[in-house]
């Protein structure tokens, strides 16, 4: 009777190991999925010559909202205007400005933050932004970004256009 009691008890082991692999391995399954890198472009817009696309970045535990400027090689380059600890990015309204001119551009989160996120002048290696002073970014996922706030410049006479409003609802 004790040996038929000590193999029920090692088949329900087994079967217990069984099913921790199996939830183990669709976890992880799981995992991967959520850790994939992937973009997302809310619109893009002509100023003068240059084509600007406004586009998220999901990583595994953060999001970055940037503008892609094209550069003449024909890569783009990345302005940062927000970054996000989290993977999910809430509902915000983007304005895209210019100067008449078309050679500065400017981008704001209007509604009730109304704050101005980037300031850019076309063929410039760097932008204004909230991280400070910044070169332009050659990839949509930085290893890292940080800053501290500077003081934009002023609109001049040269009045802004509002060239495109793009919009991102979390769907919440």
């Amino acid at each position: 009777m004790r040996a038929k009691t000590i193999e029920q008890i090692g088949v329900f082991a087994l079967l217990g190991f069984a099913l921790l692999a199996l939830c183990s391995e669709l976890r992880v399954e799981a995992q991967t999925v959520v850790a994939a890198r992937k973009q997302a472009t809310l619109g893009s817009v002509w100023i003068g010559d240059h084509e600007v696309s406004v586009m998220i970045a999901y990583q595994t535990d953060s999001a970055l909202i940037a503008a892609a400027i094209p550069e003449n090689e024909g890569k783009p380059r990345y302005i940062p205007l927000m970054g996000l600890t989290y993977r999910g990015v809430p509902s915000l309204q983007l304005d895209v400005l210019s100067s008449s001119s078309n050679d500065v551009m400017w981008i704001r989160m209007s509604g009730a933050q109304n704050e101005l996120l980037a300031h850019y002048r076309f063929g410039d290696e760097t932008a204004l932004t909230r991280f400070g002073r910044i070169k332009l970014l050659k990839t949509l996922f930085p290893k890292h970004l940080g800053g501290g706030p500077v003081p934009f410049p002023k609109e001049g006479a040269d009045t802004p256009l509002l060239r495109a409003r793009f919009y991102h609802y979390d769907g919440m």
